[in-house]
């Protein structure tokens, strides 16, 4: 039978008789159907350095190991296990020093195999962080408004204390009047 061919032929042959060929044909064999290829998304595609993105992968078979890298220069985050439905949840942080610019997120499983989603990551916003400065300068980060509080504050404290003063001298003189008068 030829490979592929899907009836087979059969010949007797006996000793003093004739015989005619005998053709029947076969069922087809039934097609296993191909397992589907292991694949890999991510929630999002651009991502600030240092945050957090969700991969899921998905056609595992149960049980597998997948490991994921961070690539432009590898850099391991970790791994996750394939649960009995084939799925793989995976939360990859991108490093903070992760320079911007076009990265990939690779699943590496059964001894070397790869899939990969493209990545986006965008600067972390700097943090400016004040300083301290000697008065009359502003600080790092902060805007000189041209206003300088500190010599109306103590004009204000003196005014204060002075009226208070005025206060206590006028009640003084009250009482010495009336106990006098």
């Amino acid at each position: 039978m030829n490979a592929g061919a899907n009836s087979i032929k059969l010949t007797s042959v006996e000793y003093g008789c004739s015989t005619q060929p005998f053709t029947e044909k076969l069922p087809a064999a039934p097609e296993e159907p191909e397992a589907p290829l292991p694949s890999l998304t991510a929630d999002t595609t651009t991502i600030v350095a240092g945050g957090t993105i969700n991969l899921i992968g998905e056609d595992f078979a149960e049980g597998t190991p997948v490991d994921f890298e961070l690539r432009s220069t590898p850099v391991d985050l970790g791994s996750a296990v394939a649960d009995e439905d084939g799925v793989v949840v995976f939360a990859a942080v991108v490093p903070a020093s992760t320079p911007a610019g076009e990265h990939e997120l690779v699943a590496i499983f059964d001894e070397g195999t790869e899939i990969s989603v493209p990545i986006t990551v965008t600067a972390a916003a700097a943090v400016v962080t004040p300083t301290a400065s000697p008065a009359g300068t502003p600080a790092a980060g902060l805007a000189d408004t041209g206003f300088e509080s500190t010599g109306l504050a103590l004009g204000g404290l003196t005014a204060v204390l002075l009226g208070v003063g005025a206060l206590v001298a006028m009640s003084i003189r009250r009482r010495t009047a009336i106990t006098r008068g």
